[in-house]
Protein backbone atom coordinates (compact mmCIF):
# COMPACT_ATOMS: atom_id res chain seq x y z
CA UNK A 1 0.00 0.00 0.00
CA UNK A 2 1.82 3.67 -0.95
CA UNK A 3 1.33 6.11 1.32
CA UNK A 4 2.08 9.78 0.21
CA UNK A 5 4.11 12.23 1.79
CA UNK A 6 0.66 14.40 2.38
CA UNK A 7 -0.68 11.62 4.53
CA UNK A 8 1.93 11.40 6.31
CA UNK A 9 2.23 14.88 7.07
CA UNK A 10 -1.21 15.41 7.53
CA UNK A 11 -1.35 12.43 9.61
CA UNK A 12 2.04 13.34 12.08
CA UNK A 13 1.32 17.35 12.17
CA UNK A 14 -1.61 19.37 12.38
CA UNK A 15 -1.50 23.01 11.93
CA UNK A 16 -1.34 23.79 15.40
CA UNK A 17 1.71 21.62 15.97
CA UNK A 18 3.64 23.16 12.82
CA UNK A 19 3.11 26.66 14.49
CA UNK A 20 4.42 25.65 17.92
CA UNK A 21 7.49 24.37 16.07
CA UNK A 22 7.51 27.29 14.05
CA UNK A 23 8.06 29.49 17.52
CA UNK A 24 9.91 27.49 19.51
CA UNK A 25 12.69 27.33 16.90
CA UNK A 26 12.35 31.45 16.39
CA UNK A 27 12.39 31.68 20.18
CA UNK A 28 15.84 29.10 20.15
CA UNK A 29 17.00 31.33 17.17
CA UNK A 30 16.53 34.38 19.30
CA UNK A 31 18.08 33.40 22.25
CA UNK A 32 21.26 31.58 20.05
CA UNK A 33 21.65 35.61 18.37
CA UNK A 34 21.85 37.33 21.90
CA UNK A 35 24.56 34.83 23.16
CA UNK A 36 26.61 35.07 20.05
CA UNK A 37 26.53 39.00 20.05
CA UNK A 38 27.64 39.06 24.20
CA UNK A 39 30.28 36.49 23.34
CA UNK A 40 31.48 38.59 20.70
CA UNK A 41 34.70 40.42 20.22
CA UNK A 42 33.67 43.74 20.52
CA UNK A 43 31.34 42.62 24.02
CA UNK A 44 34.20 40.62 25.22
CA UNK A 45 34.79 41.58 29.10
CA UNK A 46 33.22 44.72 28.97
CA UNK A 47 30.15 46.28 30.39
CA UNK A 48 26.83 47.20 28.41
CA UNK A 49 27.67 50.38 26.67
CA UNK A 50 25.76 53.67 27.56
CA UNK A 51 23.47 55.39 25.78
CA UNK A 52 24.00 59.25 25.67
CA UNK A 53 21.90 61.67 23.89
CA UNK A 54 24.17 64.34 21.86
CA UNK A 55 23.78 67.73 23.36
CA UNK A 56 24.84 71.27 21.88
CA UNK A 57 28.23 71.53 21.59
CA UNK A 58 29.22 68.02 22.72
CA UNK A 59 32.17 66.19 20.81
CA UNK A 60 32.98 62.37 20.93
CA UNK A 61 36.20 63.56 22.92
CA UNK A 62 34.12 65.13 25.59
CA UNK A 63 31.75 62.12 25.76
CA UNK A 64 34.70 59.86 25.72
CA UNK A 65 36.11 61.46 28.83
CA UNK A 66 32.75 62.30 30.76
CA UNK A 67 31.16 58.83 30.31
CA UNK A 68 34.06 56.61 29.02
CA UNK A 69 35.72 54.36 31.44
CA UNK A 70 38.27 55.98 33.80
CA UNK A 71 41.51 55.96 33.44
CA UNK A 72 41.37 55.26 29.60
CA UNK A 73 43.33 57.03 26.57
CA UNK A 74 40.37 59.33 24.94
CA UNK A 75 41.71 58.49 21.89
CA UNK A 76 41.19 54.99 22.50
CA UNK A 77 37.69 55.41 23.77
CA UNK A 78 36.91 58.00 20.72
CA UNK A 79 38.22 55.67 18.35
CA UNK A 80 35.91 52.51 19.87
CA UNK A 81 32.90 55.16 20.29
CA UNK A 82 33.49 55.80 16.18
CA UNK A 83 33.34 51.78 16.04
CA UNK A 84 30.68 51.00 18.10
CA UNK A 85 28.25 53.39 16.29
CA UNK A 86 29.41 53.01 13.24
CA UNK A 87 30.98 56.71 12.30
CA UNK A 88 33.01 57.44 9.82
CA UNK A 89 33.35 60.84 11.07
CA UNK A 90 33.87 62.55 14.34
CA UNK A 91 30.89 65.12 13.42
CA UNK A 92 27.78 64.20 15.66
CA UNK A 93 24.56 66.15 15.85
CA UNK A 94 22.62 67.54 18.97
CA UNK A 95 20.00 65.00 19.95
CA UNK A 96 21.44 61.77 18.40
CA UNK A 97 21.87 58.68 20.92
CA UNK A 98 25.52 57.76 20.73
CA UNK A 99 26.59 54.64 22.60
CA UNK A 100 29.83 54.72 24.96
CA UNK A 101 31.88 52.20 25.80
CA UNK A 102 32.07 51.61 29.70
CA UNK A 103 35.13 49.49 29.59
Amino acid sequence: MYVGIKQILHHHLTTNDVAKHAAIALVATCLLVAVAYEMGPFNAGRGAPAQIVVHEGDTLWDLAQTYGPRNADPRRTVARIQELNHLTSSVIRPGEVVLIPQS
